[in-house]
């Protein structure tokens, strides 16, 4: 019986198939590494840092190296030729590395040559710029980017004042920023607006006032700032106008009601809960009318503790030349509140960083340097889009 001839398999390739030689091209990023260093990078993705140079030659070593098991791969240039060594990487390449290392230079190139530009300003432009033509996955965070542009410039900046008697580079500020540099009583406040936000705050019918102590650093001590409302066509929004370092404020000038003893009575005394609190809405009353209650419940003051408050008030709020009832009362005002100040001051206080939410101790240096700080108040200028939301925004 004939056995049927089944399908023959296909021979074995007796011979390996040929592979065709890579060709691998090579560019040098000045100031490519984190410490402004020359990176060498090639075609396939890889990435050198200098190992050692000679009078014409230049040996780069791959920067993958980790303390367990480092990459090997070297490459040697003389002049314009780059030759790669015999050992090959022990890790897959980033083809995305150019870019990104491009990216990151270019970013702290344009952040020393315009030290007041905001950092994600600078981040945006050129992620604009190289990132037209396709995307780059292993792009770093933008905020990484905006940090290590800060970072550069601080290098350039003055040191820290360590007192109040320090010299003020105003080189370092930017122009027609500092508005005054105000000592008086020991103390010493830096005020800062431009000339469009002076022009804005003089014309508004309303100041919305608040302080942080969170951002600022000795001998500082706090931060506050005036915002008013700014109409562009159909759209009124509230945005930061002028900005106040201040060296000194007592926090009683805050809590008169505590500093003088009356918290408990406050809290715990009916009559006189009722009675501060009559004081507390005087800002309610219409501006002329305010005197004429102030007086009439300043004569039921009995107390010495009471009388105290009664004191501050009429010196501070009702004889002072500073605030007369005229800047603060808030009848029929649809905006009777600083809340959009408070909450922009939160927000900043959350982009300073981690330390800067908690109670710092004293003379502790949690904030951001004074002058990335005032950097950063005049990146607050005022915008076209208004009613888009862009001009209440700030990065630090």
């Amino acid at each position: 019986m004939e056995l049927e001839v089944s399908l023959e398999d296909p021979p074995l390739q007796s011979e390996e198939p040929a592979t065709t030689p890579v060709s691998v091209s090579f560019q040098i990023i000045v100031e490519g590494t984190k410490r402004g260093h020359k990176k060498l990078i090639d075609s396939l993705g890889y990435t050198y840092n200098i190992k050692s140079q000679r009078s014409n030659v230049t040996y780069w070593q791959c920067t993958v190296r980790p303390k367990v098991k480092p990459c090997k791969a070297t490459v040697i240039q003389r002049s314009d030729k780059f030759v790669r060594g015999t050992t090959s990487h022990n890790h897959p390449p980033s083809p995305d590395s150019a870019l990104t290392t491009k990216i990151s230079s270019k970013v702290k190139k344009m952040a020393v040559q315009d030290l007041f530009k905001p950092a994600s300003a600078i981040v945006d432009e050129v992620l604009l710029q190289e990132m037209a033509n396709a995307p780059c996955p292993s792009l770093p965070n933008p905020e990484y980017l905006s940090r290590a542009a800060n970072r550069q410039r601080q290098k350039l900046r003055p040191a820290e004042p360590k007192d109040l008697s320090f010299v003020l580079d105003e080189a370092h500020i930017p122009t027609h920023f500092l508005r005054a540099d105000v000592r008086v009583h020991g103390r010493r406040h830096l005020i800062f607006a431009t000339d469009q936000q002076l022009e804005h705050v003089t014309r508004a019918k309303s100041w919305y006032i608040d302080g942080t102590f969170k951002l600022c650093r000795h001998p500082f001590s706090q931060l506050l700032t005036i915002n008013a409302f700014v109409r562009s066509e159909d759209y009124a929004k509230q945005v930061p106008l002028l900005f106040v370092l201040m060296s000194g404020k007592k926090k009683r000038d805050y809590r008169e009601i505590q500093e003088v003893g009356l918290q408990h009575a406050y809290t715990h005394d009916e009559a006189t809960f009722k009675y501060l609190r009559k004081l507390m809405a005087l800002p309610f009353l219409p501006e002329g009318e305010i005197t004429l209650m102030f007086e009439r419940l300043a004569s039921q003051a009995t107390t010495t503790q009471v009388r105290t408050v009664i004191e501050y008030i009429s010196r501070t709020w009702i004889n002072g030349s500073v605030w007369p009832p005229s800047t603060w009362s808030i009848f029929n005002k649809s905006v009777r509140t600083n809340t959009d100040i408070e909450g922009w001051h939160n927000r900043l206080n959350k982009r300073a960083g981690p330390l800067a939410q908690n109670s710092p101790p004293k003379n502790s240096y949690q904030g951001p340097q004074m002058f990335l700080l005032v950097s950063r108040c005049k990146g607050l200028e005022l915008t076209a889009s208004i009613g888009g939301g862009g001009a209440n925004s700030c990065t630090i």
